[in-house]
Formats: structure tokens, C-alpha cells, sequence
């Protein structure tokens, strides 16, 4: 019998690993990690699960579930032209009964940036398959059950909607999604200093999501005309909001 040389296979192996490791090691060296902190309010209140609000309308309101995906980031540099994408960037954010801010940490290349760029919702390929992982896993109850695809923004709670009888409401339920409602939002640095840059040395940039806006601006909700969204229907009117100022750049660290 033919006796067999591994020694070819076995280089070639460890050649492979080799440079596998190296261009992680590169990939680490380039990058840095980087804090996103979410802050959530209601105009200057801090927003809480299963706390009772006003809209502009003076409609009073509470939620019992509040989530929404942040993905695709990207950064610009004015000085140099370049955009860095930053890998795999699919982030869901949920509101607490007691904590109003998140952390999550993203890896961005070395260097100085003018621009954050990112979407609120999920990009169309990733929308039309759900055998995904990390925070696209369909054990996060974000996916549809009546239709392929993601709930990009999912708000649940009550309106009080009899002033005669506190204790009276009806079930506000606004779920969004499809792809026609995955909206791109920009933010400057200049906006919160006067380089107008925002270094990796700084490792932290805070976000501020206001839930007044997604009510309120361009578009006004009004509870008793629309108070149950499933997917069509008059999403487009809160896709809008949350493409205008519902995020906004707070400061950076």
C-alpha cells in the first residue's frame, strides 16, 4: 500500500492560518472600538416602559413595548473623501420600565470623521431573508408572522382616550416596516463641536431618540384616528418622523 505524505497538506494549512491571522491582526490594528450610547426621552422626559406621557395633542399615553433597529453604519471624512462601513451593523434597541440609557460598541476604522450615516430599519437584502443571526435572529419576535421580512419599529401601549374615565383606553399598536419605510438618517459632528470632527480617540458618541418626534414631527399623530399600524397602511406618515429628527447627535466623548 501507498504510503501517504502529509506534510504538503499540513503546510499548506498553516500557511492558510498564517495569513488568516495576520489579516486579523491587520484588521485590529485599523480598527477601534467604539462606543454608541442611546439615550431615550419623551421631549425632556426621560422615556420609561409603562409610564404614563403626553403627546402635543395633550393625548395621554403609555408604552408597554417600544424596539427599533439602527443599522448600516457608516462614517465620512470630509478632509479625505473616505466613507468606512462598518461590518455587519444591524443593532436592536429596546426600551426598559427602568433604564433610559443603552451601550453598544461598533468597530470603526483609525481616524477622523465629519459624518455618521445609518438607517433606521433593514436594508432589503437582509429584509427578504430571515435566516440570519446576532440581533436579526427571529428569536427577537422582530419578524413578521403574515410576511417575509422585519418589523423595523414596534410601539405597544394604551391611549387614554375618555377624559371622564381615567382608567379607559384603547391599545395603541404601530409595528413598521417593508422596504419602503427603511429611511437613511445623516448626522454632522459639527453639530456638537466646533471641528466638526470626531476622532476614535474619542470612543464614545451619544445618540438622543426622542419618541415626541416620531409623534409629532413632520407628521402629527393623532391618536384617535390612528392609534393600530400593521406594516402598510399609514406607516409612510411615521416612517417620516423617524427619518426627521427622531435621532438626534447629543454630543461626543
Amino acid at each position: 500500500m501507498k504510503k501517504l505524505n502529509y506534510y504538503p497538506i499540513f503546510f499548506l494549512f498553516l500557511v492558510l492560518f498564517s495569513a488568516c491571522s495576520e489579516n486579523e491582526s491587520k484588521k485590529d490594528d485599523e480598527t477601534e472600538k467604539i462606543t454608541l450610547e442611546l439615550e431615550f426621552f419623551v421631549k425632556d422626559k426621560p422615556l420609561k416602559l409603562l409610564q404614563e406621557y403626553q403627546n402635543d395633542l395633550h393625548q395621554k399615553y403609555l408604552l408597554e413595548n417600544f424596539k427599533f433597529y439602527l443599522s448600516n453604519f457608516e462614517f465620512e471624512s470630509a478632509s479625505t473623501n473616505e466613507t468606512f462601513k462598518v461590518e455587519d451593523s444591524y443593532l436592536l434597541f429596546s426600551a426598559d420600565r427602568e433604564a433610559t440609557t443603552f451601550e453598544r460598541e461598533i468597530l470603526v476604522k483609525k481616524g477622523d470623521f465629519s459624518k455618521m450615516n445609518f438607517s433606521i430599519g433593514v436594508d432589503s437584502i437582509k429584509n427578504t431573508s430571515l435566516d440570519n443571526t446576532g440581533d436579526l435572529d427571529i428569536s427577537n419576535s422582530m419578524a413578521w408572522d403574515w410576511n417575509t421580512g422585519y418589523k423595523f419599529v414596534v410601539m405597544e401601549g394604551k391611549y387614554f382616550n375618555d377624559v371622564s374615565n381615567p382608567n379607559a383606553s384603547i391599545p395603541l399598536v404601530f409595528h413598521i416596516g417593508l422596504n419602503s419605510n427603511y429611511k437613511k438618517v445623516s448626522l454632522s459632528f459639527d453639530s456638537v463641536n466646533d471641528k466638526g470632527i470626531f476622532s476614535t480617540e474619542n470612543k464614545k458618541i451619544v445618540l438622543r431618540v426622542d419618541l415626541n418626534d416620531f409623534f409629532s414631527s413632520p407628521n402629527q399623530i393623532d391618536f384617535n384616528e390612528i392609534n393600530n399600524i400593521m406594516g402598510g397602511g399609514k406607516s409612510a406618515l411615521l416612517s417620516q418622523n423617524y427619518e426627521n429628527g427622531f435621532v438626534t447627535l447629543k454630543e461626543i466623548q
